[in-house]
């Protein structure tokens, strides 16, 4: 036992391994493990149970922090503590199958995160996106997080920047407001979000192909 590496005891290797590691990464973090433990160590059955039985609540502690609990990785005490665990190999494998089920509820619970981030944004857009000052910072801090990794996430969720989706948004009420208003340009830029008529103008044609005139135009020769 005084072979043993003080760190093996120590809830907060897995818990940092778990907090970020990648899946592809269980294996060899679990060698690495078992090689802290000395081999005579290993050599007893109850130390093999107890060394699993430690990982195993050090990972129901790590999922349970993010709202769910040993049921839903399908795992429990009794099944840990088995005759299964005969060799080292047996060990390591189901470490490994530990690891593997808290690493997986982790990226469901970032998933679910990701997910009610961006809702929650989209929503906010499509109610505020007529205020003139609206921003990616705005609404970054509108869901609680970093403006950079709100930018990045909205790209890689939406297929889209920020900017193009607000665009998009202010883009279409305008496109309402010339068809079913006689508001001048300058004025739906207003009401868009935009001080700068020209701008709107500019960034019309940008997107849409066509000058606000223009599209007012084409509405007017189908009717």
């Amino acid at each position: 036992m005084n072979n043993i590496d003080v760190n093996v005891m120590n809830s907060d290797i897995i818990r940092t391994f778990l907090s970020n590691a990648l899946m592809d990464e269980v294996e060899s973090f679990t060698e690495n493990y078992i090689r802290m433990i000395s081999e005579d160590a290993l050599k007893s059955k109850i130390f093999r149970q107890y060394i699993l039985l430690f990982v195993y609540f050090g990972v129901n502690s790590f999922v349970h922090e993010m709202g769910y609990n040993a049921e839903k990785m399908e795992l429990d005490a009794g099944r840990i503590c088995t005759d299964e665990i005969q060799t080292v190999e047996d060990l390591q494998n189901r470490i490994v199958y530990i690891l593997s089920a808290g690493i997986e509820l982790r990226e469901e619970n970032a998933q679910n995160r990701y997910q009610n981030v961006i809702l929650t944004s989209t929503r906010f857009l499509q109610e505020h996106f007529a205020d003139e000052d609206m921003s990616l910072n705005k609404v970054a801090c509108e869901v609680n997080v970093s403006a950079n990794h709100f930018s990045a996430l909205f790209s890689q969720e939406m297929g889209q920047t920020f900017i193009e989706y607000l665009t998009a948004l202010r883009m279409k009420k305008a496109k309402e407001l010339l068809r079913c208003s006689d508001k001048r340009s300058g004025e739906i830029a207003l009401e868009v979000g935009y001080k700068d008529s020209h701008y709107f103008s500019f960034l019309f044609r940008k997107t849409q192909g066509c000058t606000p005139s223009e599209y007012r135009n084409q509405k007017e020769t189908l009717i």
